[in-house]
């Protein structure tokens, strides 16, 4: 009886490492699947050819009360940036989308950003804006705007539109400036295609 005790020790032991090798696995990949679905949620969001359309006809009335519409940007690459006051990665891109805008404003970019904030928007905003020394357009989104841009679900999120009026990219979370200066550094190079007369 002795000796069957000792026979089936080795096989209790290779049981046992057999299992916490299972769970180290199942661990690993839990934690690498829930990192890739973080990376597709945020970052930059490919679209279809099918979705890459014209900028959609809007009017929007600024912070400081000038109306923007389509045509006023038309001719120009733009950065159209929804982002809330209390959004700690908006809070962190502004720093940098304030700089981009101001190396390349005479160079032809335009650069608008589109607060989704509900609760004192008008006064939060203004503070917002002073505070990040802000001097590109600011506006407050309604629910029209918020429809037209594909009813945005997660901020900040971004549209990069080039000088032919067509949404080229759409940029969810957090953007570092260097990836924004790359995008916006490629557009403007680009050729403005000539508008044909009907």
């Amino acid at each position: 009886m002795k000796h069957s005790a000792k026979s089936k020790a080795p096989y209790w032991i290779l049981a046992f490492s057999v299992l916490c090798a299972v769970l180290v696995i199942l661990f690993f990949y839990f934690i690498s699947s829930e990192k890739s679905q973080q990376s597709e949620q945020v970052g930059e969001e490919k679209i279809p050819e099918s979705k890459t359309s014209q900028l959609p006809s809007f009017t929007i009335k600024t912070i400081d009360g000038k109306t923007i519409t389509k045509n006023d940007i038309y001719g120009k690459v733009v950065f159209l940036n929804f982002f809330a006051t209390w959004c700690p990665p908006c809070k962190a891109e502004t720093p940098g989308i304030v700089a981009l805008y101001n190396k390349y404003s005479s160079r032809g970019l335009i650069v608008l950003g589109i607060s989704v904030d509900q609760e004192n928007p008008t006064e939060r905003v203004k503070d917002f804006v002073q505070a990040y020394r802000i001097n590109y357009p600011v506006a407050i989104a309604d629910r029209e705007i918020v429809r037209l841009f594909g009813d945005i679900r997660s901020i900040p999120t971004s549209f990069l539109i080039d000088k032919n009026g067509r949404i080229r990219k759409r940029l969810v979370g957090y953007q570092d400036e260097s990836t924004l200066e790359r995008l916006i550094q490629h557009l403007l190079e680009e050729k403005e295609e000539p508008q044909v007369q009907i």
